[in-house]
C-alpha cells in the first residue's frame, strides 16, 4: 500500500483518482489507518516491555515482548520485540 495514503491531507482524493470510486478509496484509507493504529499500539506495548527490562523485571518484559510478537507480527515493534526476547534469553 502506498505510503502517500498514510500522510497526505488529500488522501481520499488521491485514492479515488487511483482506484476510480469512493468506496475503493475509502477501503484503502481504512486499511492504511488500521495499519497505523496497529503499529502505534504495538510500539506502545513494546515500550512497556523495554521499561520492564530496564526496571529489572525480565519475566514481565518477556511476557510483553511475546505478546507483541504474537499479536502484531507484521510490525517493526514485533521485530524489535523478537530481538528483545533474544537478549532476555542470553541474560
Amino acid at each position: 500500500m502506498p505510503t502517500a495514503y498514510n500522510s497526505s491531507p488529500l488522501s481520499l482524493v488521491t485514492a479515488m483518482q487511483e482506484f476510480g470510486d469512493a468506496a475503493s478509496g475509502v477501503k484503502v484509507l481504512e486499511s492504511a489507518v488500521e495499519a497505523r493504529l496497529r503499529e502505534g499500539i504495538a510500539e506502545a506495548e513494546f515500550a512497556l516491555a523495554e521499561r520492564e527490562q530496564r526496571y529489572g523485571d525480565p519475566a514481565l518484559a518477556r511476557a510483553r515482548a511475546e505478546y507483541v510478537v504474537e499479536h502484531y507480527p507484521r510490525t517493526q515493534a514485533a521485530a524489535d520485540a523478537a530481538r528483545l526476547l533474544l537478549n532476555l534469553g542470553s541474560q
